[in-house]
C-alpha cells in the first residue's frame, strides 16, 4: 500500500501544483489537439493527446492534500489514478503512425484501456476493503448493450480482433456497472458516484465509436475531435469523482488557501 502510494505520489509533485497553470494547461492542450487535428499536424496531435489525463492524475487526489483519508479510499483514489496514468500511456500508443502496423498499434491500445478499465473495476468494487452492493438489475442495461453490439458490431466473427474486442467491451461495461451499482441518492457522496457513473458512460460512449470505426478499417482516424472530446470529459469526471469524501466546507477552505497562496506569490514576483 505504502509502495503504491508514494509511487502515485511521486507522479503527482512532478506535475505542476499551481491550479491555475493546471487548468491553463489543459485548455492549451485541447485547443491544440483540435487545431492539430483540423490541419492534420501530427506533432501537435501526439504532444496535446495524452497531456489532458496526466493533470487529470493531479485532479484526481486534490482531496488528499487537505483530507486524511481511509486506506480503503486512499487506494480507490491511487486505482483511478494509476488507470489515468496507463491512459496517458494508451493515447501516445494511439497516436503512433507506422504504416502497416495499424492493427498492432490497435490492439495493443485495447490492451492498456483493458488494464485501465480492470483498475476502475478494482477500485470501485473491492478498493474500500467493504463488500460493495452487487445490485444484480443494474447489470441488465449493459448486459443488452453488449448484445446490440455484438450484434451490430462484431457479430458471428471469431478471429483475434474481435475476440479482444467483446472482451474489452465486457471490461468497460463491467466499469459501468460497478459505478452504477454504487450509486446511493441517500448518500452525502452521491454527487461524486454519479460524476463517476456519468464519466464511464462517455468513456463508454467514445469507445463504441471507436469500435465500430475500428471494425470499417479506419484505425487511423479512429481518434476524431467528438472521441477525444468524449473521452477527456469522462476521464475529467472520473478524476473528480475520487474526491467523494470532500465537503463543501473542504472545497472552499481549499479554494481559499490555494489563492492565498497565489496572491502571495504574485507579490513576491512583483517586489
Amino acid at each position: 500500500m505504502n509502495k503504491l502510494d508514494n509511487f502515485v505520489h511521486t507522479i503527482h509533485n512532478a506535475l505542476p501544483q499551481d491550479q491555475v497553470v493546471l487548468i491553463s494547461t489543459t485548455l492549451l492542450c485541447m485547443i491544440m489537439n483540435l487545431i492539430g487535428r483540423m490541419i492534420d499536424n501530427y506533432l501537435m496531435i501526439a504532444v496535446s493527446t495524452p497531456a489532458p489525463c496526466v493533470i487529470f492524475l493531479s485532479v484526481s487526489r486534490l482531496s488528499l492534500q487537505h483530507k486524511e483519508h481511509s486506506d480503503g479510499d486512499k487506494l480507490r483514489v491511487n486505482m483511478v489514478a494509476i488507470g489515468l496514468f496507463l491512459s496517458c500511456i494508451g493515447d501516445v500508443v494511439l497516436c503512433l503512425r507506422i504504416s502497416g502496423y495499424e492493427t498492432i498499434i490497435f490492439v495493443m491500445g485495447i490492451i492498456i484501456f483493458g488494464v485501465v478499465q480492470a483498475l476502475y473495476i478494482y477500485a470501485w468494487s473491492f478498493a474500500s476493503g467493504q463488500k460493495e452492493s452487487v445490485h444484480y438489475k443494474r447489470a441488465v442495461p449493459f448486459l443488452l448493450y453488449f448484445i446490440v453490439f455484438k450484434v451490430t458490431g462484431t457479430g458471428c466473427q471469431i478471429d483475434p480482433l474481435t475476440v479482444l474486442m467483446d472482451a474489452y467491451m465486457v471490461l468497460i461495461l463491467t466499469t459501468a456497472w460497478r459505478c452504477a451499482a454504487r450509486i446511493d441518492l441517500s448518500s452525502q457522496a452521491s454527487f461524486y458516484q454519479l460524476l463517476a457513473f456519468v464519466g464511464v458512460l462517455l468513456f463508454l460512449a467514445c469507445d463504441s465509436m471507436i469500435g465500430y470505426q475500428a471494425l470499417n478499417a479506419k484505425y487511423v482516424e479512429c481518434l476524431t475531435i467528438v472521441n477525444m472530446s468524449l473521452y477527456w470529459v469522462g476521464q475529467l469526471l472520473i478524476a473528480l469523482s475520487c474526491n467523494e469524501c470532500v465537503t463543501l466546507q473542504d472545497v472552499v477552505s481549499y479554494v481559499t488557501s490555494t489563492k492565498e497562496r497565489y496572491v502571495k506569490a504574485q507579490g513576491q514576483a512583483d517586489y
